[in-house]
């Protein structure tokens, strides 16, 4: 069974457990500390080869490739505080193998052909920073409370923001209330965030 198969299974409470129980269980042989740890992470790194532009297939190989680096390496990894960075820089280093390859192949071939393809290094700072906030935000919306993550995903993750009606139609709340529930639910937010160290810049 391959390693994308296995992030695929049933969902687990991945959650519940901190990166660090999850790289002990992994380091101790349990699969399923294994399954969670890829389930927890398997956005971040598709997320990678598709601001690369990578095809499917393409997709699939660096995951596969990833995965297998991250076992592989994962004993090595001293600050388990950077797993997600840690993470997210084999993704990008292994993208940029591929666009590298694939750049001299085309080179091979004629100079002409090659001008499609980008230079390996332009975007890749932009491409960590983005990949970066968008997982930190998907572990805060999984640590949110129900309520506050339905209400942040209905004003700020829909392709339009509701008006306090419908948001208190859906909740089953007043809407005079929801003005109030918002900014709870965004200090909550901005507490997450704060504590996964992500700063307001100045």
């Amino acid at each position: 069974m391959s390693f994308m198969s296995g992030a695929k299974q049933a969902r687990l409470p991945a959650e519940q457990a901190t990166d660090q129980e999850l790289v002990a269980g992994c380091l101790s042989g349990d699969s399923m500390s294994w399954e969670l740890l890829l389930r927890r992470y398997e956005r971040l790194i598709y997320s990678v080869p598709v601001r690369y532009k990578f095809d499917i297939e393409e997709r699939q190989d660096i995951f596969q490739t990833v995965c297998c680096e991250i076992l592989k390496n994962l004993h090595a990894l001293i600050d388990l505080a950077k797993l997600r960075t840690w993470i997210l820089t084999i993704t990008i280093r292994q993208c940029n193998h591929l666009v590298r390859t694939k750049y001299l192949q085309r080179l091979q071939d004629t100079v002409e052909s090659a001008h499609d393809i980008k230079d390996p290094n332009a975007d890749s700072f932009e491409i960590y920073l983005r990949s970066e906030r968008e997982q930190l935000l998907r572990e805060v919306f999984a640590e949110l409370p129900e309520r506050c993550s339905r209400v942040l995903r209905m004003f700020f993750l829909g392709s339009t923001a509701p008006g306090y009606q419908e948001v208190g139609r859906q909740l089953g709340l007043s809407p005079e209330t929801i003005g109030s529930l918002r900014h709870r639910c965004l200090k909550k937010m901005g507490h997450l965030l704060e504590s996964k160290g992500f700063r307001k810049p100045n």
